[in-house]
């Protein structure tokens, strides 16, 4: 033995010795000394005092130890050597050979078990099956039987259900597999159970028995309900502790459901029963689905024997006999998807494992391996803050996070960021463009964004808020120049700490007002309107604690919102929409600013409805509708006023002409699952992503931020002609059909025969490298490329589609021709394959337009289906909307007027909107059919009402008109409300002779 390989081992024992006081310190520092100043072969002393036979015996007997007791540390083994070679006789005379082979075996052993940390994604990771002996599962598990029997609820449950002495002979025709408490403790008992999960699932199999068979309200249903939750709570500790991620039995409540009946106003929820037709025609006009269902309500409420259906009920419905329908109950419930680990095979919920195969392809691997075998997981790259960035969001961020900072606030960081941004037109609805062409526009363009912010709880990104707002800039036509439209908002209740959460969403909504009013806009609006039950605006199934805000709720919190925001200077002045038009000078529908999706947009349109429908009676039984009351009939207009607070006009800075444009230096950002809050909330209902639970809505923002960061991607991957590579910079031609060469490629010789134009695939990212020169025509321009670029690629994929010709001569034929076989036989999943989704993008930009029910396009119908029940979603929602505004009204009015109105004028109250009417017998209108410069008359004579301040309070954004523009006023006098009407009366009558007169 040399010396330094002696020194070496001193070494390591002195290392472990060092790891806290220990008495082996001192004697080894002597050993030193002494070593290092004797030669071994003179004889060492202090290994003389050894005695060798002993130390052999006892050092088999000590490795024979650590094999049976693999996770004792290596120091608790020096320290056992230390204190047994104490009492050993000093006599020995042993060679020093014996203690080093001592030394040497225990630092062996201890090196082997030595953990070493394991890559999740390396092939070499444990496979170590998890088994249970009956003795663990009925240690662990008894206990749990035995509260189940001791609690009072449980004397149901406690034996077999016995049909004949319950005197219930249906039980075991209803109940297939029954399952009760004593079973269980017998199959325990016996060995029957291999793992603690088989248990479990006995377990609420006998809840769900007794859920099924016993209706809701009856005391078996809601002991059942009693003892659940016990074993619920008995049962997780347990089964953590045994490595498993919770004893549950998590399942998704069915959707709600479409109601075609009461102009798609109704929703079928969850428990409610239905009926349905199943659409065998589908090619149909106006009767496209495949099913069409109707609540009881609405089907029983139908006249007859038959019922009309359609998609679109403003269309020509088809009349369905009722006894094509058949009946069913909207309770369809799903489990949650269990996912097994690859390691040990342990099951555990998806949503409790936050696992998604998108992101961990190789698998779960659940916590108690990684712990256990020191398993190092693949980090998750797919989070909120790595997602790009915009100067709103980055400004946004640092206001919430700053106000946090200096609170104090120690909880998650929140971040905020726009997860779409696109140019959009809110095109005029048909029935105002039609009876004003000439003054309609077209319609009005605007940019739409979605704002989410995220918080991180327990190091995961939990949404809690989302917005989707409109901006019509400067260049935007009156009146919606320079406003923006706050759509649709929407949280859930999981930010922490729970007592800042409103100031939270104060915080993103001012901040939201001060970066657009920094940019030049002068108008805020936003319409505060609650949800109905069912509904939901962004978030998908809201937690069943979070309460639904009243309708005086709501405006209290978004005053409380504009006040703190008037202290801050960023908000001028609010007001309601009723006060805005009587200071404003509104004297035509043209002078109210004009949003997608409000309800002032779809009000119009049904206001003209119902003036045509009554304009066709008048004509037909030539009669003059006008009605005269009493002067006090409308005097107290106190209700009619709520009526119109919920629409808020907040006034963020003067106009001033001489302000340059607005220069928003954020980048256009499309995405296809936030471009409309309706495509989100559909991708959430098919996909299960909800957020009724901190653990569900954890789950639901991963797989979102997946999808985000996929499709922030560019969607269209361009290959060279030649050399078939993928290329981020192309240069096209313009005379060939769909030819595009790389750099490399097109910079060889020889040169191209035509003309070649250069082309950047991400126009997002050209965006972002000259965001500080950007102007509107280059995104135009850029914005028109890619869509003709698309347009050429989706008329080659429909010649492939049709073309029966082998050896066709058009470049693309066959490339598109193997894309459309490779999707139809692809194994992988559409999402994970790069040509799939080549294949359906395009795919989805021609469903877009596509009107061909037989269309061959792949997947084209089942797109198109997507789209119409997107459509139908959007369409749904507003007229809900629509409708709980029109009921608060009509119950308003219905109040006050139930004893001056005589019944027979009682059917016109139920609209509010017969207060006030276009006068449709301009020379413009459609029913008396004379050509003729279409005019814009703004009302007429009310048809039950002389006062022109309750009118303005019945319809007020609307029609409201005042002939002075000076400061706020007070109520108004019968006499002026009289002057005025009189004026606008005469106003009407001088632009329809104005109008006749120029006519040629």
């Amino acid at each position: 033995m040399n010396s330094d390989h002696r020194i070496d081992e001193f070494d390591e024992l002195d290392i472990l010795a060092h790891q806290r006081s220990h008495p082996l310190k001192n004697r080894r520092e002597k050993l030193v000394d002494q070593y290092l100043n004797m030669n071994v072969d003179e004889g060492w002393e202090p290994w003389k005092t050894f005695k060798g036979d002993k130390i052999l015996g006892y050092r088999e007997h000590l490795l024979k130890q650590i094999k049976q007791d693999s996770s004792a540390s290596t120091l608790e083994r020096i320290e056992t050597i230390h204190e047994n070679y104490s009492h050993l006789s000093k006599d020995s005379s042993s060679s020093t050979t014996v203690i080093e082979t001592q030394i040497k075996s225990s630092t062996h052993v201890d090196n082997e078990h030595k953990k070493t940390e394991i890559n999740a994604s390396s092939k070499q990771l444990p496979k170590h099956p998890v088994q249970f002996t009956p003795e663990d599962l009925r240690t662990h598990l008894e206990p749990i039987i035995k509260k189940l029997l001791d609690d009072k609820d449980s004397h149901p449950f406690q034996q077999p259900v016995d049909p004949i002495a319950l005197n219930i002979p249906d039980y075991p025709i209803i109940i297939k597999h029954p399952m009760d408490i004593s079973t269980m403790y017998n199959k325990l008992l016996r060995g029957e159970y291999k793992t603690p999960l088989e248990f479990c699932d006995d377990a609420w199999l006998m809840f769900n028995n007794a859920w099924f068979y016993n209706r809701k309200g009856t005391s078996i249903y809601k002991m059942c309900t009693k003892l659940s939750e016990i074993f619920a709570e008995a049962i997780d500790p347990v089964l953590q502790k045994l490595g498993y991620c919770c004893g549950r039995q998590y399942v998704y409540l069915s959707q709600v459901m479409f109601c075609y009946g009461n102009q798609l106003c109704c929703q079928i929820l969850h428990g409610r029963n239905f009926h349905y037709y199943n659409n065998l025609d589908p090619s149909r006009l106006n009767l496209s689905y495949n099913t069409y269902t109707f609540c009881d309500q609405c089907f029983n409420s139908a006249k007859g024997n038959s019922i009309f259906v359609g998609d679109d009920p403003n269309q020509t419905l088809i009349e369905i006999p009722k006894s094509l329908f058949s009946s069913a109950k909207n309770d369809t419930e799903e489990r949650e998807t269990m996912i097994d680990c690859i390691v040990c095979t342990r099951r555990w919920h998806q949503v409790c494992a936050l696992h998604l195969d998108q992101i961990w392809p190789e698998g779960f691997i659940c916590h108690t391996c990684i712990r256990e075998y020191n398993i190092k997981p693949k980090e998750n790259r797919y989070i909120a803050s790595k997602l790009k960035i915009t100067d709103l969001a980055s400004r946004l961020e640092k206001r919430v996070n700053d106000f946090l900072y200096y609170e104090g606030c120690q909880t998650g960081h929140v971040t905020i960021r726009v997860l779409a941004a696109n140019d959009k037109i809110c095109e005029v609805k048909p029935r105002l463009k039609d009876h004003y062409p000439n003054h309609a526009y077209v319609g009005y363009p605007y940019r739409t964004k979605v704002i989410f912010a995220f918080q991180e709880i327990d190091s995961v990104d939990v949404a809690f808020f989302g917005m989707y707002v409109q901006e019509y800039n400067g260049r935007c036509q009156a009146p919606n120049t320079k406003r923006v439209y706050i759509s649709y908002l929407d949280s859930v209740n999981f930010f922490q700490p729970k007592h800042y959460r409103t100031i939270v969403y104060h915080e993103i909504l001012i901040g939201y007002l001060d970066y657009v009013k920094q940019l030049g806009y002068v108008y805020a609006h936003i319409w505060a309107c609650p949800p109905n039950d069912g509904d939901d605006y962004i978030f998908y199934r809201h937690p069943c604690e979070q309460r639904i805000p009243k309708q005086k709720h709501l405006q209290i919190w978004y005053k409380n919102m504009f006040d703190k925001a008037i202290l801050q200077r960023v908000v001028a002045n609010y007001e309601d929409i009723m006060t805005y038009c009587l200071h404003n000078s509104v004297q035509t529908v043209f002078n109210i600013p004009y949003f997608e999706g409000d309800f002032w947009t779809n009000a119009i349109e049904e206001n003209i409805k119902e003036l045509d429908q009554e304009e066709q009676n008048r004509r037909k039984q030539e009669i003059e509708i006008g009605l005269e009351v009493k002067d006090n009939d409308l005097d107290d207009t106190t209700e009619l006023e709520d009526s119109t607070k919920q629409f808020f006009v907040v006034h963020l800075r003067d106009p001033n002409p001489a302000d340059p444009a607005e220069n928003d230096t954020d980048s256009l950002m499309p995405c296809e699952l936030m471009e409309t809050r309706d495509a989100f909330l559909n991708f959430a209902r098919d996909k299960h992503y909800e957020f009724s639970s901190l653990r569900r809505a954890k789950f639901s923002t991963r797989a979102l931020l997946y999808e985000l960061h996929r499709l922030t991607t560019d969607k269209f991957i361009y290959n060279c002609n030649i050399c078939q590579q993928q290329c981020d910079i192309h240069y096209h031609c313009a005379m060939c059909e769909d030819f595009d060469l790389c750099e490399k490629c097109y910079n060889m010789e020889p040169k191209h025969e035509h003309k070649m134009e250069r082309f950047v695939s991400s126009l997002v990212e050209y965006c972002d490298r000259n965001s500080s020169n950007r102007n509107d025509e280059s995104v135009v321009n850029l914005q028109l490329q890619r869509q003709q670029f698309i347009q050429r690629c989706i008329e080659a994929l429909l010649h492939a589609v049709n073309c029966r010709d082998a050896n066709c001569l058009k470049r693309d034929c066959f490339r598109y021709k193997c894309s459309i076989q490779h999707c139809n036989e692809c194994q992988r999943k559409n999402a994970q394959c790069n040509i799939c989704k080549q294949v359906i993008y395009l795919c989805w930009h021609h469903a877009k337009s596509c009107m061909d029910q037989t269309c061959q396009i792949p997947f084209c119908i089942s797109l198109k289906s997507k789209m119409q029940k997107q459509r139908m979603t959007s369409l749904q929602t507003d007229r809900r909307r629509m409708q709980a505004m029109m009921q608060q009204r009509t119950s308003i009015m219905q109040e006050q007027l139930q004893v001056s109105v005589p019944p027979v004028y009682a059917d016109r109250i139920s609209n509010p909107f017969h207060a006030l009417s276009y006068d449709t017998s301009s020379p413009n209108s459609k029913i008396n059919n004379s050509p003729g410069k279409p005019s814009v008359v703004p009302i007429r004579t009310p048809q039950y009402s002389t006062n022109w301040h309750n009118l303005s309070q019945q319809q007020s954004y609307m029609m409201a008109q005042t002939t002075w523009n000076s400061k706020p006023h007070g109520k108004l006098t019968q006499s002026q409300s009289t002057i005025q009407l009189n004026a606008l009366i005469n106003r009407a009558k001088q632009d329809s002779l104005m109008d006749e007169q120029q006519q040629p």
